[in-house]
């Protein structure tokens, strides 16, 4: 019998299967709607006590940026490796700024944390 193509939202490729629309990831990996989805919160939690804190003007510059540069390349289909890791180098050299700021230091540690553990580094 001759190998049947069929048409299906489900893909296979090195033990990885990603389901259509949902962005469901099963296998060796996480949940992408999870990630994207903590990912969003971690992001909207940082602006948040951003705005809230009194932060000097440029480490909160440095912060937005290099959040933003995370968060975009998070969401990528194809992240460039070398922005994030630039971006969280960025946030590592603030991290001594803000350390008063527990609520803020502990969601720039989050988003390092979750980048790390998406492998694409």
């Amino acid at each position: 019998m001759q190998n049947e193509k069929r048409q299906s939202n489900s893909y296979e490729n090195v033990g990885l299967i990603i389901q259509g629309d949902n962005n469901t990831v099963s296998g060796n990996m996480v949940s992408v709607n999870k990630n994207l989805l903590e990912l969003d919160d971690i992001v909207k939690t940082i602006k948040q006590t951003l705005r809230d804190s009194d932060i000097e003007d440029e480490s909160r510059e440095i912060i937005n940026d290099n959040v933003d540069v995370i968060h975009e390349q998070l969401k990528n289909n194809n992240p460039k490796k070398g922005f994030i890791k630039t971006a969280i180098s960025g946030l590592q050299g603030i991290y001594p700024k803000i350390e008063d700021s527990v609520k803020l230091a502990s969601s720039i540690m989050a988003i390092i944390k979750l980048a790390k553990d998406l492998e694409i580094l």
